[in-house]
């Protein structure tokens, strides 16, 4: 148990008037997230509910990620995952739980229709490389988790025989295709637009409730991509007071701004009926860049800036650690979260003959930079094992 995140979650629940907020906890100090969502009202004032629907994302937590073995290639982090198993990704969990409901017991089992016993109540599996796709921590899992998971991902986690239900996501498609609604995205929604067979999917997607949504934005390469992860909570007075979609942007490598499917996207942004835009909470992007065979593959502090520039309107310059009930920032994110930002390790035949390597920057030097440009949201670190809730 970490004492910060400890003191982190009780300052923030035993704080008058507090009300849950979304809570993103680094569980290896890299690009493995727990992302825990406060649940409806109604829903956690039913006895023994949780507060949170709790979502485990790309876990990488102990050993290095190989390629036909660590001979070949292997990457490893510069220092262990502070929460490190699926066992202790649970204990988190019960953590939050308990801070939540000042150390009231809740129930263990999830409330979906799975059986699920785990606290935990989803995996999301975005890309397939093995850093992201961790076969020897997945394992560490309750079997029963339900796992959404892109079609490339969802083909190696059905290759682990481990998990009972898997279902595929959706890809957004820009371009000359019809324009889709970010809500035909949902997981196990069938729609002509999207890259991945629902008719494929090994569960019903009621796992997932209906105000959680999650989708892939493509890129000009597998690398480049983008996860939109849409939180919409009721609105407490649906007659006055249209329903938020908070938005979780995650970018691990950076992204091209002229992609369609990144176009796309930003027209959910621009959507001028407030009952379907998109509100950004959140970009998670690195401020790293890497390099293999001397070309630049991924899009650090530079790619993350031109990006901004792309968003309807960026945050409010406030100082990230938010105020009132997610007010989130018009249409520009509120917080920049450095995400596959740490300096990875290269060994093995395959990184010696691609020469790869990575180029760190601090959040320091990034705050720096978006100063100098005059640029918001400000940037926040979440260290390994850390929490950051979300206002």
């Amino acid at each position: 148990m970490s004492p910060s995140r400890t003191d982190d979650l009780r300052a923030y629940f035993s704080a008058p008037n507090a009300t849950p907020r979304p809570i993103l906890t680094s569980l290896n100090g890299d690009h493995s997230w727990l992302a825990s969502f406060p649940r409806p009202a109604a829903e956690r004032a039913q006895p023994n509910s949780k507060t949170f629907f709790h979502v485990v994302i790309d876990p990488w937590l102990a050993g290095e990620s190989t390629l036909l073995g660590s001979w070949f290639i292997s990457i490893t982090t510069p220092a262990p995952a502070a929460i490190n198993s699926g066992a202790a990704v649970e204990d988190v969990v019960r953590e939050i739980e308990a801070e939540a409901n000042q150390g009231a017991p809740r129930t263990e089992e999830g409330t979906d229709k799975t059986n699920n016993s785990s606290p935990i109540d989803a995996i999301f599996l975005n890309f397939h490389y093995g850093d992201h796709v961790h076969e020897p921590t997945l394992r560490t899992f309750n079997r029963d988790i339900p796992v959404f998971a892109t079609a490339e991902a969802g083909a190696l986690a059905q290759k682990l025989n481990h998990f009972s239900h898997l279902t595929f996501t959706h890809d957004l498609v820009g371009g000359s295709s019809p324009t889709q609604s970010w809500r035909s995205l949902r997981p196990g929604q069938q729609d002509s637009g999207s890259s991945s067979d629902a008719s494929s999917t090994t569960t019903a997607a009621s796992a997932l409730p209906d105000w959680l949504t999650v989708f892939r934005i493509p890129g000009h390469h597998e690398l480049n991509h983008g996860t939109a992860i849409i939180y919409s909570p009721p609105s407490p007075d649906p007659a006055t007071v249209p329903q938020r979609h908070e938005t979780l942007l995650l970018i691990p490598h950076g992204i091209r701004t002229d992609q369609p499917a990144l176009q796309a996207f930003l027209t959910f942004l621009r959507d001028e009926d407030p009952k379907e835009r998109l509100d950004l909470l959140a970009l998670l992007h690195p401020l790293k860049v890497n390099y293999a065979f001397g070309r630049q593959f991924t899009m650090g502090l530079e790619g993350g800036m031109e990006l901004l520039e792309e968003f309807p309107k960026c945050g409010d310059g406030s100082d990230g650690s938010g105020s009132g009930s997610g007010s989130g920032s018009g249409n520009g994110p509120r917080y920049w979260i450095p995400t596959h930002n740490a300096m990875l390790g290269y060994a093995g035949l395959l990184a010696w003959v691609m020469w790869i390597n990575d180029v760190v920057r601090t959040v320091g030097e990034a705050q720096e930079e978006m100063e100098k440009k005059k640029k918001a949201p400000k940037v926040v670190g979440v260290e390994n094992g850390s929490c950051l809730v979300l206002m």
